[in-house]
């Protein structure tokens, strides 16, 4: 789509459960720049199916999607969904490195329902209160017991982690690095604010709800609600087809005629996302002893109109939809196609910036 000599980029690919989504950015001096986007559309959930007909028609949409978006990159960041992974934040008095790595496996056992053997482990120290000199602590450190570290643990199944080498090898492409999407998410909505914030990403199928706090993912949750069951509640209660439901969420949403029933509608078939937004900041306010300060939505699905205001209203917080573009260098001509899309490009534009952060 445009042209940069000499200069490195990279691709961030997001494999959900309606499309596939794909963005290039190159690194100019370490500011990205956009080079080329695109989707294609697939009804697939590759986590939960294992059969090969998905992986199969998976890779040969990567391949589609990378040659009608012109891309020049073979080096790709992809992430796992938030529903495929299991994290937590955990505590842990002041200890060796040594002991600590071996104490994280055991704490990772107690909430972690599969052998370890069959997962890929990942954890990250988010807050050492101890000794800057973890080996040479004086005596009295030694002996408070109220020093300790809040890590980060992730974890992930191996067969789900192989199962994306697989596809991106098979593709053409180098995986250089896979992550959550949380971090993806962080990237691109969020930057450097250290605010403490709730992600909504409605998607299709699956709807994620995430605390960040200080840019860290604090709490994460996932239900089985999106954009395809407003949409279907839509066809059965208003007996229209597909395309002109999916007319009715998105144009006259929550803002429209009330007594087409369609806000109604929307309403009812939000009761589970929006039960698991309030359980989350329940539980993080239990754990903290503070709130959320404000509510970013992203996925597709946030694009309803009203929806922003609606749960800004239920919640009495800031809402708003995130703009993945904000840290994007691209040509203004752009910009309206691209504000029309940011929602549903969250993750894969968090992804490719991830290698020019660095």
């Amino acid at each position: 789509m445009f042209s940069f000599s000499n200069k490195k980029s990279y691709l961030g690919i997001d494999i959900g459960t309606s499309n596939i989504k794909l963005i290039e950015l190159v690194d100019d001096d370490g500011i990205p720049r956009l080079k080329t986007y695109g989707y294609v559309e697939q009804e697939a959930d590759i986590i939960r199916n294992d059969k090969g007909k998905a992986i199969e028609n998976t890779i040969d949409l990567i391949k589609l999607l990378t040659k009608k978006s012109k891309t020049t990159s073979n080096k790709v960041i992809a992430a796992l969904p938030n529903y495929s992974v299991f994290s937590s934040v955990i505590n842990l008095p002041a200890m060796s490195r040594k002991d600590l790595s071996t104490a994280i496996h055991w704490e990772a056992k107690k909430f972690i329902p599969v052998p370890l053997k069959d997962m890929v482990l990942n954890w990250q120290i988010l807050e050492d209160v101890s000794s800057a000199n973890i080996i040479k602590r004086s005596k009295q450190e030694k002996d408070n017991k109220k020093k300790n570290y809040k890590i980060l643990l992730i974890a992930a199944l191996k067969s789900v982690v192989n199962k994306y080498i697989t596809i991106f090898k098979s593709s053409g492409l180098e995986l250089i690095s896979l992550e959550t999407e949380s971090f993806a998410m962080i990237r691109s909505l969020l930057g450097r604010d250290k605010s403490t914030v709730l992600i909504c990403d409605l998607g299709h199928n699956i709807s994620s709800v995430l605390i960040v706090k200080e840019g860290i993912p604090i709490i994460n949750r996932s239900v089985d609600a999106g954009g395809k069951l407003i949409t279907n509640n839509i066809i059965n209660n208003l007996k229209v087809d597909a395309k002109r439901a999916e007319q009715f969420k998105t144009d006259n949403g929550l803002s429209g005629d009330t007594t087409t029933g369609i806000p109604k509608i929307i309403t009812e078939s939000l009761v589970p996302i929006m039960d698991e937004i309030n359980y989350a900041m329940s539980v993080f306010q239990n754990q903290s002893n503070e709130t959320v300060e404000k509510i970013i939505l992203t996925g597709g699905t946030s694009n309803i109109n009203g929806l922003s205001e609606y749960i800004s209203n239920k919640l009495n917080k800031k809402c708003f939809i995130g703009n993945p573009w904000a840290r994007i260098d691209y040509p203004e001509e752009l910009s309206p196609v691209l504000q029309e899309i940011g929602a549903s490009f969250s993750v894969c534009t968090g992804l490719a910036e991830r290698e020019i952060e660095k």
